[in-house]
């Protein structure tokens, strides 16, 4: 694997912290990935950055509203729903990572995710 993009269901702006927490307020459910990776105010998570430091592979992040044109046609194609995470695998293709179940899953502890991407990076290698 080359590369993780994170990409949200939220769109960026200094509210998106606030997006899932207001979501929760009107009986939502949560944008998963944002609990994983930012506080409420809009920013990443400390807890986040340590964990995605360590993984060996680079992770970009991408609001809605920024997911550049190849990777909203791999969604496309794919029928992936955000948030979602996608891989660059070392063939050039991407691969769907983590669906939004699987960031839910997750229960918004960076570790866990982390440990998601980590398995994929395993996997790939084999």
């Amino acid at each position: 694997m080359r590369k993780f993009y994170l990409l949200y269901y939220a769109e960026s702006g200094r509210m998106t912290g606030m997006y899932s927490e207001l979501r929760k307020a009107f009986g939502r459910a949560p944008e998963p990935l944002l609990q994983v990776t930012h506080d409420v105010m809009g920013d990443m998570r400390l807890s986040w950055q340590t964990v995605s430091e360590q993984l060996s592979v680079p992770v970009e992040h991408y609001f809605r509203d920024q997911i550049p044109a190849p990777l909203e046609d791999f969604l496309h194609r794919s029928h992936a729903v955000l948030p979602a995470v996608v891989g660059l695998r070392e063939d050039g293709n991407n691969v769907l990572v983590c669906t939004r179940e699987q960031i839910a899953a997750c229960q918004g502890k960076p570790e866990a995710l982390a440990e998601l991407l980590k398995t994929a990076v395993a996997e790939s290698k084999t």
